[in-house]
């Protein structure tokens, strides 16, 4: 009985440590798509490689045709010995399944340098970053970017807010703690929000909640001892939870165009608001873009983000650039063909190239990658100015965004009216100043633009991804 006993608590503890090993060395395993499949166990060669807030390397997994390959296979179909509850695989046995796990540096390492990888999200504050790594692994980061105080400029950008105009750099400890109070209560507020789309299919109650509490703030209705405070919390445009609400946002729009495009009656109205959500949609996925590209501008750690917020950004335009239900209104159909991005010949850069030479070379210096990104953003800048007005038409929060990729007006975000978002005037003041023909110009032209925009961010978001992950 007491042999019997033992061996079973011997059995406990042998299933405690393979789940310990399971939970501190496991990664989620993605398909092609980003959404994840389960979580597996790789060998030393990955498991031991540490995290840190600013690593210099990444990860990815291959992609497989056949989707059993993605599969855990049974301990008995390896043939192999079985002893003291270790298996032996036969030779090849454990390599025709799961995906493969390729590592690539995105910085430059030096020799002796340790290599790391990021367990946790990057555009997280430090505190939320802590807490998940601890929750799941056990440990408190202490790398460089935890570690510097003040905080860094992304750690602040990521967590700034504006109260009744006192910045987060000019509170007392005491407008602190109701700060991290109210946007606490702001959390569970958006993340109920959100809730009612990923559960319950609430994406247009999810839009109009997210929408709100962005552009008109939140109020807990408390105060502090030390005054009565009733003003709303804002959140500033690169706050986490901003960030967090333009990737719902992109995806509850598209999915509400989606929706009316299926209705059985698919009416002029119907079609004519589907484009409106698309192109509500499209100015999200552009604004999460250029928020995250401005604070990679200060992390390069953040890259793969950049790439893969670019790439969603790119095909999202060229989206709008081939529909036709926007000229309908018009009486028109003259759409952009629906012909690929490697068709964009630009005068300024050589996006184009550098994506097709990267195919063959498999990589870019950094001095041509710099290069290109500054190329990139030069053309980009020119183009915004020319959609952005039009793309954000009917949202309450986006028409004080004066630019989806410069941000430098944050610091006079208090003072800002929808009068001086910008010096380009809307497309309701454009075709009220325009003859019939001058119309059809303006309108071919702002296609051509929505085109030339989509197909420089995709090529860019793509050749990057192809630098930093082969």
């Amino acid at each position: 009985m007491r042999g019997s006993r033992s061996a079973s608590d011997h059995d406990c503890v042998m299933e405690e440590a393979a789940l310990c090993v399971v939970i501190t060395n496991a990664v989620e395993v993605q398909d092609g798509n980003g959404v994840a499949v389960g979580i597996a166990v790789y060998d030393p060669a990955f498991s031991w490689i540490n995290h840190s807030c600013s690593p210099n390397a990444c990860y990815r997994f291959s992609e497989f045709d056949d989707d059993s390959r993605m599969l855990i296979a049974p301990a008995a179909s390896f043939g192999g010995e079985c002893s003291g509850g270790n298996v032996f695989a036969t030779s090849g046995g454990w390599e025709r399944y799961g995906p493969k796990i390729g590592v690539r540096n995105i910085k430059a390492i030096s020799k002796g340098e340790e290599i790391t990888i990021a367990y946790t999200d990057l555009l997280q504050t430090k505190e939320t970053r802590q807490s998940d790594l601890w929750s799941k692994y056990r440990f408190i980061c202490h790398c460089r970017r935890c570690n510097t105080l003040p905080p860094a400029f992304v750690d602040h950008a990521l967590q700034d807010i504006q109260v009744a105009g006192i910045t987060s750099t000019n509170l007392t400890l005491a407008w602190k703690v109701y700060r991290d109070r109210v946007v606490g209560k702001l959390t569970e507020y958006m993340d109920s929000a959100i809730n009612e789309y990923v559960k319950f299919d609430g994406a247009e109650s999810c839009c109009e909640k997210l929408e709100h509490v962005l552009a008109y703030g939140y109020n807990d209705g408390q105060s502090l001892d030390e005054g009565e405070l009733q003003e709303k919390i804002r959140l500033q445009p690169l706050h986490h939870l901003s960030l967090n609400a333009y990737t719902v946002l992109a995806s509850a729009c598209k999915a509400l165009g989606s929706r009316l495009l299926d209705l059985s009656s698919n009416s002029l109205d119907d079609q004519l608001n589907a484009f409106d959500k698309s192109r509500i949609s499209a100015a999200y996925s552009l604004l999460l873009a250029g928020a995250t590209h401005y604070l990679y501008l200060s992390e390069s750690s953040l890259i793969i983000s950049v790439a893969n917020y670019w790439t969603a950004a790119g095909r999202s335009l060229l989206s709008l650039a081939t529909s036709t239900v926007h000229n309908i209104s018009m009486e028109r159909c003259y759409p952009i063909p629906n012909i690929s991005p490697l068709k964009l010949r630009c005068n300024n850069c050589a996006l184009k190239d550098k994506f097709e030479a990267s195919s063959v070379r498999r990589h870019v210096q950094n001095l041509d990658f710099e290069q290109i990104s500054r190329d990139f953003f030069n053309c980009i800048t020119d183009i915004v100015p020319h959609v952005w007005m039009y793309l954000i038409q009917g949202s309450h929060y986006l028409k004080n965004i004066k630019s989806p990729i410069d941000f430098a007006w944050l610091g006079n975000t208090k003072d800002s009216k929808a009068s001086d978002i910008g010096v380009n005037m809307g497309s309701d003041q454009v075709m009220r100043s325009l003859s019939r023909c001058e119309q059809e110009k303006w309108y071919d032209n702002r296609n051509l633009n929505f085109f030339q925009l989509g197909a420089h961010c995709l090529l860019y978001g793509d050749l990057v991804l192809k630098i930093c992950c082969g």
